[in-house]
């Protein structure tokens, strides 16, 4: 490369351009950092040992099919392809509850 002669004096332009490329790559660093920083914040631990805790079998009467199947706090609800809602205690798993779908 040559050496810019002394009496060089730079173009306003050109110093406008080069701080746009300055505030850019700052701009971009910036949010690279942010978006690193988000994803780490709100990963969900991928080591957490809590589990769902279902039953080992529910007897559904009448040789019903489920359709869907749904844990609340204290309950399981399943609906069948009969158009039942089937309402069972979580801990004791006995029926509580069926409803017909009309």
């Amino acid at each position: 490369m040559t050496k810019t002669p002394p009496e060089f004096i730079e173009p306003k332009n050109l110093k406008f351009l080069r701080l746009l490329v300055i505030v850019l790559t700052i701009t971009m660093i910036c949010g690279i950092i942010t978006l690193v920083l988000v994803i780490v914040i709100k990963m969900p631990n991928y080591n957490n040992t809590e589990s769902i805790q279902l039953p080992a079998e529910i007897i559904l009467p009448d040789n019903m099919k489920v359709e869907t199947f749904s844990i609340g706090s204290n309950h399981y609800l399943i609906v069948t392809k009969n158009d039942e809602v089937l309402i069972y205690d979580r801990r004791t798993n006995i029926l509580e509850q069926r409803i017909k779908i009309k």
